[in-house]
């Protein structure tokens, strides 16, 4: 007996994306999945025209105009809100669909329908490079990403993989709280996909289902997000005994990541990220009650050790990759020492 496809909405996520954003939707129309039951774009406030394009160029999807911009997962939470089916496909404005892409994402849930997350396996067309990082991985002990090391023969799952396009499950996403508004920029994903792994709905990665990342990666431009969300993300997710144990590491953890981040001119952004992370700890204590009352899975079985991300384009000279790989082997003794005891 042959499973009926479900229906399936599409959500373009769209700030500013002109430059792409007709390629992503014309991928859109080109998919071969039968049941596409609506699509989608969620404009974040462009000043750029996008919204004249998708009206003039794509009658036949919908325009939801935010008006100003309130960040990716501000934008994510009215893509589901705005979806007419469980299944919700989003993407980025940067993401090219294989025709195919939707039907492998489909069957593997159907095979996995315990899963949080499916994902398609992004093939960045800057650099080649970034793909192992998009596709699957896990998070460090320190809250640093952890990429994986191996190539799925169809499909495997992960902690975390990318938010640039997921298949998603309408009423699961909105129990678990959606997106995190909060962060605005950088981790909203990681956050929103860790939440659904804690919650015992592990994130997929799908060999087969392909697209093409077509925006160029960034470096520390925006290091003020991704210091502060990291702050954010700790406090919410971890255990007050993971906390205490891993204090020690995590404090020579966070002197490396300064003085990097000095080193690229970023040290003052360091320094405010921090801050700010902390004039919001009552408003972050009470999202984490919500992040501990969904948790099944214990700290020391959804944390790791192992080597520590860095974008491969910040790593610029010989003397960063010899410090990187120094406190490497400490950080995994470590978490030897301490992951029994969480």
């Amino acid at each position: 007996m042959t499973t009926e496809l479900p229906r399936v909405s599409i959500a373009v996520i769209n700030f500013n994306g002109i430059a792409r954003l007709e390629q992503t939707l014309s991928a859109i129309e080109h998919l071969a999945y039968p049941k596409v039951a609506d699509v989608v774009v969620i404009d974040d406030g462009s000043t750029d025209g996008s919204q004249g394009m998708v009206a003039t160029k794509f009658p036949n999807f919908r325009l939801v105009e935010l008006g100003r911009n309130q960040g990716a997962a501000a934008a994510r939470n009215r893509a589901l809100s705005e979806a007419g089916c469980e299944l919700i496909l989003l993407l980025d404005n940067d993401i090219i669909v294989e025709s195919d892409c939707l039907c492998h994402l489909v069957r593997v849930k159907n095979l996995v329908p315990h899963a949080g997350a499916v994902h398609p396996t992004i093939i960045d067309q800057h650099d080649p490079r970034l793909s192992t990082h998009y596709n699957g991985g896990y998070i460090h002990y320190l809250c640093a990403y952890i990429p994986k090391t191996q190539t799925e023969n169809d499909f495997a799952a992960y902690d975390v993989v990318s938010g640039g396009a997921l298949l998603l499950e309408k009423t699961l996403s909105l129990r678990i709280g959606g997106f995190d508004e909060a962060y605005v920029f950088n981790w909203e994903d990681g956050d929103f996909l860790f939440r659904l792994t804690l919650a015992g709905h592990p994130c997929i990665n799908v060999a087969t289902a392909k697209v093409l990342h077509t925006a160029a990666p960034r470096g520390t431009s925006k290091a003020f997000f991704q210091v502060r969300n990291r702050w954010f993300f700790i406090i919410k997710m971890y255990s007050w005994r993971t906390l205490v144990l891993s204090t020690p590491a995590l404090f020579f953890f966070e002197c490396s990541q300064f003085l990097f981040l000095l080193a690229k001119g970023a040290g003052r952004e360091y320094l405010a990220g921090t801050w700010a992370a902390a004039r919001q700890l009552p408003v972050l204590l009470r999202k984490r009650r919500h992040v501990q009352q969904l948790k099944v899975m214990r700290d020391r079985d959804v944390f790791h050790s192992g080597d520590l991300y860095v974008p491969p384009q910040l790593l610029t000279n010989a003397l960063l990759k010899i410090l990187k790989r120094g406190y490497v082997g400490f950080f995994n003794v470590y978490w030897l020492l301490i992951r029994k005891l969480i």
